[in-house]
């Protein structure tokens, strides 16, 4: 089944942007995997997140976890623009060429594995691994690990420097301190 044009909204206010934009959602699965609340993968065409700048309060309704299992959640092509607080500024903007959750739903961490570019300096990062379980109470507080790499970054966008940059790594803690 399709939808098309979702939209969710976190802050009732009048005028404020939408957190979520989908182009169209693609849900499969098996009728026998609707009785054992398992969906086989969620395909996201156009989806658009659009984070608002840290310190301006607004809060965000976390929905209780799901009872339904997504084997892959899928959203190539997804952006993901954070917001900044200095007026007229431009959002930092990322674009995910792949993105992949897996185990969406479950008691334990969903896995991810993704590949986007990255705003400043401009290099391609490629990266996986674990995500939650999420805490309902504390977004921030979420889990999150995983290794990266950072190839090719190219740090002729700074002043006085130039050549490219690659780096690989691993990293563990918790949402708010790993972004």
């Amino acid at each position: 089944s399709d939808l098309e044009n979702v939209t969710f909204q976190h802050n009732p206010k009048p005028g404020s942007p939408p957190l979520i934009t989908a182009q169209r959602i693609t849900i499969q699965g098996s009728f026998l995997g609707l009785f054992a609340k398992r969906v086989k993968s969620v395909r996201v065409e156009g989806l658009h997140i659009l984070v608002p700048p840290r310190g301006t309060g607004e809060q965000f309704q976390v929905p209780s976890r799901s009872a339904i299992l997504i084997e892959d959640l899928i959203a190539d092509g997804l952006i993901l623009e954070i917001a900044c607080s200095i007026p007229g500024a431009k959002p930092l903007r990322f674009t995910f060429h792949e993105f992949t959750l897996g185990n969406v739903g479950s008691s334990g961490p969903a896995s991810f594995k993704a590949k986007f570019s990255n705003p400043e300096p401009p290099g391609e990062i490629i990266t996986d691994g674990n995500f939650g379980p999420w805490n309902e109470r504390d977004v921030g507080g979420t889990p999150v690990s995983g290794q990266y790499l950072f190839a090719q970054a190219d740090l002729g966008v700074f002043p006085g420097i130039a050549g490219t940059l690659s780096s690989s790594g691993r990293f563990a803690g918790t949402l708010e301190h790993v972004s």
